[in-house]
């Protein structure tokens, strides 16, 4: 199929990269074709190399507009409307251009669509310019056998539902995995095989019970990219369809707005906002630190 990468303010190391994949038609534009594995973990090591550059990716699918993108580091954001994928742009308090008047009515010559974008828009508080502010969303973590989606395994899936800012709900299941767990994996998380034998469900049932539990609320996680790759191979292992929710990084947001900072690991920002850590390397304490964290950095812009 037929991929298009756009990459801006990346690496001199990741744009070589690259071109063994695609060819440059333009500087930071690739063009390629590629099965959807290889698209798949291409994106994956994107994301993960970018560093504070961005990424958007274009490819063919068979869906009604017969296409499907993927942004990174982006403030325009993909939204699903009834099918059809569409992107949001943050709006600005001064931003006149898209309005023709204080009240959000579109001007004129505006599609359906787009009107009903700027209704759903109505109730968003006046100062909604970072893409991280939602007050209902599922917060979610995993636990894993490696760093590798490709050859290791979920061994615990943990998500926290959160409504109006407030915890409403949790999600907390071990996982069965297919071969025995790295002992250093052991050690930083404390789940044993044994746990997993005796505890865990089967990775079919586990992510279509995620899937009810997020509906279509955003997802926060801290370093999205991880849980997306395990995500997305997990419903490919599986023949789900892949969960296309917005996805909100605590990672990137901290790098907007607590600049400085020499890591932007969880616990050094839990630190920075003085969060106490009272459990690493478990999925729900580590979504619940996510929480906390992701509840402060909007407190940072008035969210």
């Amino acid at each position: 199929m037929t991929v298009i990468v756009v990459l801006s303010d990346c690496p001199k190391k990741l744009r070589g990269d690259m071109t063994k994949w695609f060819i440059e038609v333009n500087t930071g534009v690739y063009v390629g074709n590629l099965n959807s594995r290889v698209r798949d973990e291409l994106w994956i090591r994107i994301t993960e190399n970018i560093g504070k550059g961005h990424a958007t990716m274009v490819f063919s699918c068979n869906n009604e507009q017969h296409m499907d993108f993927r942004v990174h580091n982006s403030y325009w954001q993909p939204k699903d409307f009834e099918g059809i994928k569409l992107m949001l742009r943050p709006a600005q308090k001064n931003d006149t251009a898209d309005c023709s008047d204080s009240s959000n009515t579109p001007v004129q010559g505006f599609s359906n669509a787009a009107k009903m974008q700027y209704a759903r828009r109505k109730n968003y508080k006046k100062n909604s310019v970072i893409p991280g502010n939602c007050d209902s969303y599922v917060v979610l973590d995993f636990e894993t056998t490696g760093l590798n989606p490709q050859t290791d395994e979920i061994i615990e899936i943990g998500a926290l539902k959160v409504e109006n800012d407030k915890i409403v709900s949790t999600f907390d299941l071990l996982i069965k995995c297919g071969k025995e767990i790295p002992e250093e994996i052991t050690q930083l998380t404390g789940i044993t095989n044994e746990q997993l034998n005796n505890e865990g469900a089967d990775l079919e049932s586990t992510i279509k019970l995620l899937r009810d539990f997020v509906s279509d609320l955003p997802v926060v996680c801290h370093n999205a990219p991880f849980e997306q790759g395990f995500l997305f191979a997990a419903c490919k292992k599986l023949n789900i369809d892949l969960f296309n929710n917005r996805i909100i990084d605590t990672k990137i947001l901290a790098r907007v707005l607590l600049r400085g900072m020499t890591s932007y690991k969880l616990k050094n920002i839990a630190e920075y906002f003085s969060i106490p850590v009272e459990q690493e390397h478990r999925a729900l304490p580590d979504c619940e630190t996510t929480y906390k964290v992701y509840v402060k950095l909007k407190e940072l812009e008035d969210l």
